[in-house]
């Protein structure tokens, strides 16, 4: 999700004459005076969104609202890749190339890890038709384009979710379909720096408004498309660019937005629903308030004792292997155990994602940032995430390997096997293309 950057406040410089050009010369001074230090309360806020996304997928029933998390994620990753485009945009040394390659040595080291292990689980428990799919959506993984396969299968919120062992990697990929073109949007807006900000504002605008009309009129497309998020990144980004004025420390005017904006995000998590329309006006109140937690001062209470505490900020450390592990392990319990799935198995694979996210965090990760040079780490992830993307190719073509089972015996091939005539087939047991309507009336007896 990036690197944790914030931004000092800004620092006049000069005589603060009035001039246009000295205007503009202080402002482009302003601008390059800004320094990067570590917030652990924003740790903290992936922390708290990682949380409100692991009760939503672990407890559906409880915190039904859960998935607005994401969205917190989406404005916080706005903000930080902003953050650090734009300072390296003032330092004259950005690259695109360089943008993409810290891209893939943030979100490779985990993501293959917890590909393989898919693709290893999938060997033994999934059945062909069900392998088939997951090779289908290893390719989107890696290809990120996974949200547009759910848009085409389903959509998120279908029940058949549980049965996409890759299903979550829907958000990593709107994310980086976003990034794949904003660096290139803010390198050309550098040189106009009075219409940058105006210019986001009205893309962020017309993103919120189209995806306002489609939550209503087409809820998969404005969940799953990139250009229906684009103002909640947009957001993030544009709080990078404009910081909130600096508050003193303790000031109550920086303690109520921050004690609003944690109200907004979590009374959301507990009023929404799948059923609620939802990105749309819906989701305005968790992008203000993750906004609001993001721009106050990082010593209001909040955002000091309950975002910036160790125990926050390690969770956040660890945000992005844990949102790896926990849904695959959600989704082959419910492989394993079908609907009949107990609170103590569930609260045990939660706990198994954290275990298995603090020992990717430790022993993937952080070895591999240490290891070799940033071409070699690149070239060597970028490889490996290729050899995935062709290995969900093949199974995809292969039908999901059938000839991992022994062959079946004649008798129980389906062509061959000769179902009771009192299954009334295509009138009681209705075939896909049927419709509720379909049922016979002598089935209701």
């Amino acid at each position: 999700m990036g690197t944790l950057l914030e931004w000092s406040p800004y620092h006049e410089e000069g005589s603060g004459e009035s001039s246009p050009r000295t205007s503009r010369y202080c402002f482009h001074r302003r601008l390059k005076s800004r320094t990067i230090s570590y917030r652990p309360d924003v740790d903290g806020l992936r922390a708290l969104a990682i949380i409100l996304v692991l009760g939503f997928h672990l407890y559906p029933n409880h915190l039904t609202g859960g998935f607005v998390g994401v969205d917190v994620f989406f404005v916080i990753s706005g903000y930080l890749i902003t953050s650090i485009i734009n300072k390296r945009l003032w330092e004259q040394r950005f690259s695109l190339l360089d943008f993409y390659q810290s891209r893939i040595l943030r979100l490779f080291p985990a993501l293959i890890l917890v590909s393989i292990t898919v693709v290893i689980l999938g060997w033994f428990k999934l059945v062909p038709n069900d392998y088939a799919r997951l090779g289908r959506h290893l390719i989107a993984t890696f290809g990120f384009h996974e949200n547009l396969v759910l848009r085409k299968e389903s959509g998120y919120f279908d029940s058949e979710l549980y049965l996409k062992p890759l299903a979550h990697i829907w958000s990593l990929s709107i994310e980086e379909q976003f990034y794949f073109l904003f660096p290139i949007l803010l390198m050309g807006l550098f040189k106009l720096q009075r219409l940058k900000g105006p210019i986001l504002l009205i893309l962020g605008i017309a993103s919120f408004l189209v995806c306002l009309m489609a939550s209503k009129t087409n809820p998969q497309e404005a969940y799953l498309m990139p250009w229906m998020r684009v103002w909640e990144f947009l957001a993030g980004a544009l709080l990078a660019l404009y910081p909130l004025p600096t508050l003193k420390p303790g000031a109550l005017a920086a303690n109520l937005l921050s004690v609003s904006g944690i109200v907004l995000i979590i009374g959301s998590a507990l009023r929404l629903s799948p059923s609620s329309i939802f990105p749309g006006a819906s989701a305005l109140p968790i992008v203000l308030g993750t906004a609001m937690l993001i721009g106050t001062n990082s010593s209001c209470f909040v955002n000091r004792i309950l975002l910036g505490n160790r125990l926050m900020a390690g969770i956040g450390l660890i945000s992005y292997p844990l949102y790896l592990w926990h849904w695959p392990l959600v989704s082959f319990l419910r492989f394993w155990k079908g609907t009949f799935v107990d609170s103590w198995l569930i609260l045990n694979s939660g706990l198994i994602s954290i275990i298995l996210a603090t020992m990717t965090y430790l022993f993937v990760e952080r070895p591999l940032w240490a290891w070799g040079s940033r071409t070699q780490k690149t070239r060597f992830l970028f490889s490996a995430g290729v050899v995935l993307l062709i290995l969900g190719f093949i199974i995809s073509r292969l039908h999901g390997i059938p000839s991992r089972y022994p062959p079946l015996p004649s008798g129980l091939i389906p062509a061959n096997f000769s179902f009771p005539p009192e299954w009334r087939f295509g009138k009681c047991l209705l075939f896909r293309t049927q419709g509720p309507e379909d049922f016979d009336q002598e089935c209701f007896h």
